[in-house]
């Protein structure tokens, strides 16, 4: 749907938002499920090989609406120092960085920045 450019751009923009959302909302589950799994004692991670930036990308991107309803602009650098690919578990890192990236924008005042380098 988003890439039929005869649609009015409120449309992309909202068919944008609604896949971000969905994408929170899966994390947000799978943070439940995670949790119940260690409780269990069943937790697994599942290393992969990933591209970090891309990851990282994706992730601020996710939560960049939530800064801007909040009027926090979020900032993402990625730095020479990081590597291009990398075997861990993608989905943990990415959780790992919504829930900091979150507390950011939770303790931040409006119109504040958040640089994420």
């Amino acid at each position: 749907l988003n890439n039929n450019q005869s649609l009015p751009d409120i449309f992309h923009e909202n068919v944008s938002v609604s896949s971000m959302a969905s994408k929170f909302l899966m994390f947000l589950v799978n943070d439940l499920l995670d949790y119940y799994q260690i409780k269990m004692q069943a937790f697994t991670i599942i290393p992969k090989l990933f591209n970090v930036a891309e990851t990282l990308r994706q992730t601020v991107d996710l939560l960049r609406i939530k800064a801007q309803t909040m009027n926090i602009k979020l900032n993402f650098t990625c730095g020479e120092f990081l590597p291009k690919m990398l075997r861990s578990d993608p989905e943990r890192i990415q959780q790992v960085v919504i829930n900091l990236i979150t507390n950011a924008i939770k303790y931040s005042k409006s119109k504040s920045v958040i640089d994420i380098r």
